[in-house]
């Protein structure tokens, strides 16, 4: 409650707010044309799982476990920042050494078929490197992939021999490695960094 009509009143927060809506309600006014607020906001709890990798000699193995059922649908997403313009973030490996990588390449994504003759299927994002969070979703249908970039998305044909791709192994920040920070990455529902929190045999942090 700001007693003093010309002073400024500053409240911190004890965490941050991400806000869509903010709603403002007149409460009162005075003779002097001055207005009382009263700020509303609703929201729900956040959880927030963050780990950090060097560039050098960390990244993270997903491995999927023998036996698991093949899917035509595989959902990925997570937070990154980074002042990095360059680095692999994500390396995606499958039966009959087909593999896809998410690469930034000058504050852009690139997404590429990883081989003696890499391909680039898609280019997505734009000065990605500015130490800002954005987001990365990476959607796998039997034909196509989703690939979500903030709030922008596209739709990327894959070639034929990945229609019946069946996902072993995801590495995140592997060859020319990403450095900067991941927040809740998720993998078809799994939440990797609370699994490696946990020590769970599926995904190991690499340090070589």
């Amino acid at each position: 409650f700001n007693v003093f009509l010309y002073s400024v009143v500053q409240y911190k927060l004890q965490q941050p707010v991400i806000a869509r809506f903010l709603r403002l309600i007149p409460l009162d006014w005075n003779p002097n044309g001055r207005i009382g607020l009263r700020l509303e906001t609703y929201g729900c709890p956040f959880t927030s799982d963050v780990m950090s990798l060097d560039g050098v000699s960390s990244s993270l193995v997903f491995k999927l476990s023998p036996g698991t059922r093949q899917t035509s649908r595989d959902v990925m997403s997570l937070q990154f920042k980074t002042l990095r313009n360059s680095g692999t973030l994500l390396h995606i490996e499958g039966e009959g050494g087909l593999g896809l990588s998410l690469e930034l390449e000058r504050g852009k994504l690139l997404l590429l078929t990883p081989s003696s003759e890499p391909r680039r299927l898609a280019s997505i994002g734009s000065l990605l490197d500015d130490q800002h969070w954005h987001h990365l979703a990476f959607e796998r249908r039997s034909s196509h992939l989703n690939l979500t970039v903030d709030k922008h998305t596209e739709r990327v044909q894959i070639p034929a021999e990945f229609s019946h791709w069946d996902i072993k192994q995801k590495q995140i920040a592997s060859k020319r490695n990403f450095h900067g920070c991941l927040e809740n990455l998720q993998f078809n529902g799994l939440n990797l960094i609370e699994l490696v929190k946990h020590k769970y045999h599926q995904v190991t942090v690499m340090v070589s």
